[in-house]
């Protein structure tokens, strides 16, 4: 019956570990602070924003290949200076290459 009214019935349960990265993250980093988070492959920054509600304190350095996405990005956190967008790929070597 709920079903059929779009509703779906879950049991609550404490949040424990392994149901939620970020909330993971958070009680085995909680001491001392995280002062820095990488993103690497930022996208839109879906991940940079859970990033920051989780190290409020943390400078975020979120790269992203992509020009026109890396543009989307930059605008998106234009008002947070401890966002740091970086136009780039992160590789194991240096040097230029085609990126599909």
């Amino acid at each position: 019956m709920f079903d059929a009214l779009g509703y779906q019935i879950q049991r609550k349960r404490p949040v424990s570990w392994g149901s939620d990265a970020f909330v993971d993250q958070r009680r085995l980093l909680e001491d001392p602070p995280v002062r820095v988070v990488m993103d690497v492959g930022a996208n839109l920054g879906d991940t940079v924003q859970q990033y920051r509600a989780a190290f409020p304190g943390a400078t975020i350095y979120a790269f992203e290949p992509f020009p026109a996405v890396c543009r989307q990005l930059v605008e998106r956190f234009a008002d947070d200076a401890r966002i740091r967008v970086h136009e780039s790929a992160v590789t194991d070597t240096a040097g230029t290459r085609r990126f599909y």
